[in-house]
């Protein structure tokens, strides 16, 4: 029996050693590969530098995500890429340009269809406002960016041709004094070029998430674009139903019945700012 705890001890003090070389050959490997320097022609250090800047430009948390590559020196070239390209970028941000809301050109509307007692067609309702304000911020690569976009509309002052609609549309569909705006944030704009056209006119599509008493849910809007120098002027649309943003659908003795589709239109003038303007 002492015979066998003798050869147990000898063999836990032998895999105790190996365990301690083992770590101690691992952490010079890692040291090592951090001393030396990556130079442009690295692939590791170029993926780095990639993916740090599209972090930064993303908004992303500047830590790596060293998975992608196996070998201590690719991981260390990496990371050492992926930092300076993260710092690099928040630190110098593109150059980006603002397109500000206006101070005249720019309408909102609704448009919805209904047959009013004692008429004989359908017709259509529309109210307008011309309290808007805000702006869509684009970088230089043309995307959107959404943290500093957003249009409000103030729905107060929606205007018809008839005072008692707009009565029940601000004070009963809308609820204007507890929600008194409608609000865009627009997350993309397809088939906008870069740079920005200064000329001609195009068709595009935005996506964004747009607010109504209080519901917030993605759209898609058509517009159609035109680019004169500073100003970009055109009309962008979409439609919805009542129930998308929990709205209840008029019901008044003066009229017989309302389609359950509402077409938004927003006759826009927009400005550029590009960064320091």
């Amino acid at each position: 029996m002492r015979n066998n705890g003798a050869a147990y001890r000898l063999v836990a003090t032998l895999m105790l050693g190996a365990l301690v070389t083992a770590g101690a050959t691992s952490a010079h490997r890692l040291a090592r590969a951090s001393d030396t320097v990556p130079t442009l022609t690295d692939a590791a250090y170029r993926d780095g530098l990639f993916q740090g800047r599209l972090a930064a430009e993303r908004g992303a948390a500047g830590r790596p995500s060293v998975g992608r590559w196996s070998g201590d020196e690719e991981r260390a070239h990496f990371t050492r890429g992926y930092q300076q390209g993260y710092l690099r970028t928040a630190v110098s941000p593109s150059p980006t340009i603002r397109l500000v809301v206006a101070a005249a050109g720019n309408t909102a509307r609704y448009l919805v269809q209904e047959q009013l007692v004692g008429v004989t067609l359908p017709g259509q309702a529309v109210g307008e406002t011309s309290a808007i304000t805000g702006a869509i911020t684009i970088d230089s690569g043309g995307n959107v960016v959404a943290g500093a976009s957003k249009i409000v509309v103030g729905v107060a002052g929606l205007k018809s041709d008839r005072d008692r609609r707009d009565g029940y549309v601000r004070g009963r569909i809308l609820e204007a004094d507890r929600y008194p705006t409608v609000e865009l944030v627009p997350t993309a704009l397809h088939g906008l070029t870069a740079p920005l056209p200064t000329s001609g006119s195009d068709t595009l599509t935005l996506v964004g998430a747009l607010t109504i008493h209080g519901v917030t849910r993605p759209t898609s809007w058509r517009i159609v674009a035109g680019f004169h120098g500073e100003q970009i002027t055109g009309t962008a649309s979409t439609g919805f139903s009542f129930a998308d943003f929990g709205l209840t659908r008029p019901r008044v003795p003066v009229v017989l019945s309302v389609a359950d589709t509402i077409r938004l239109e927003y006759d826009f003038t927009l400005q550029r700012q590009s960064d320091g303007s």
